[in-house]
């Protein structure tokens, strides 16, 4: 074995290490909606969409949106390797990643795509480091934190509840576009 084989079977590992959807392009539509029904049900089950309309005090719903809203919504949020760029360059490289450490990145992206709901949800965060759906541990500790600010007086504000609105407020307009574009 090469020293290059020996590289690209440990890139090769690593990119395993992000999980998610692989290659959009070859994955079935099955494939798909199982991965936006696990989507769903996590937001059911953790009571996501709840801790958020108590946070937003807005009675925000998914009820509109479909699996192809929610690829077009993981398509523009949750590319890890582009979250991947833009969380290193803020937090480690403050100037930028250098070109050859973006080319490589890019090179990842052609050879092995990741598109990950968490990303995407978590898109809005200034300094999150929720690279891919194996950190989802990660969220579920932090989504206790959200104040909830219904019927309260005084107005507590969070970076992860604003953070979630904005994503699911996005996904949730994705659907609703779509709605009106079929009754026009």
């Amino acid at each position: 074995m090469t020293i290059q084989q020996l590289e690209n079977e440990i890139i090769k590992q690593k990119i395993n290490d992000f999980t998610g959807l692989s290659g959009l392009a070859s994955v079935r539509n099955s494939d798909i909606e199982e991965y936006f029904y696990g989507f769903m049900d996590w937001l059911i089950e953790n009571k996501i969409l709840e801790k958020v309309n108590n946070y937003s005090e807005v009675n925000l719903t998914l009820q509109y949106i479909n699996s192809d809203d929610f690829i077009v919504w993981i398509l523009h949020f949750g590319d890890v390797y582009a979250n991947l760029r833009e969380r290193y360059s803020e937090i480690i490289y403050p100037n930028g990643l250098d070109k050859s450490a973006t080319n490589q990145l890019k090179q990842l992206k052609k050879i092995n795509p990741k598109y990950s709901f968490l990303v995407a949800l978590t898109h809005h965060l200034k300094s999150s480091q929720f690279y891919s759906d194996r950190d989802i541990n990660k969220l579920d500790s932090l989504l206790k934190r959200i104040p909830n600010n219904n019927n309260s007086k005084i107005k507590r504000n969070s970076a992860l509840g604003q953070a979630l609105f904005d994503s699911l407020y996005t996904l949730s307009n994705y659907g609703i576009e779509r709605m009106v574009k079929k009754s026009i």
